[in-house]
């Protein structure tokens, strides 16, 4: 999921952060994450559930997986953009990101990082996506 590092800095402020992967323990290990740097994490276990959610919370950043059973990391991409253009989207997986050939080339994710990242990583990508 991640390795913790302890030399991260960033601090959430509050900041809402929608997590996006069908495996329960990266979901939770994610948010007990992202809790203690003063996120708000809200947890989805399909990219279904996620558009539910998103119709519902205001939300800052996305941090979704790339393989997922049903709709896929790229299938809520494209959702996403349709209706939250510049809603930031950072792709957590532990594949390097495997772009469908149907995926028009304007549609990309605003950020990719490796399984497992340092939390120093994840929150630096993070911040940087959100300011």
């Amino acid at each position: 999921m991640f390795v913790e590092s302890f030399a991260a800095s960033e601090e959430g402020r509050q900041r809402t952060v929608l997590i996006v992967d069908d495996v329960a323990i990266t979901r939770e290990m994610l948010y007990e994450l992202l809790a203690g740097y003063d996120y708000n994490p809200l947890i989805c276990s399909s990219a279904a559930e996620a558009l539910i959610m998103l119709r519902e919370y205001p939300v800052d950043i996305i941090v979704t997986d790339q393989v997922m059973p049903g709709m896929d990391g790229w299938d809520l991409l494209r959702n996403v953009r349709k209706e939250w253009p510049q809603l930031a989207i950072l792709l957590y997986s532990a594949k390097p990101p495997q772009r469908p050939r149907d995926l028009a080339n304007s549609l990309d994710f605003d950020g990719c990082l490796l399984k497992p990242a340092s939390s120093a990583e994840l929150l630096a990508k993070l911040g940087q996506l959100l300011s």
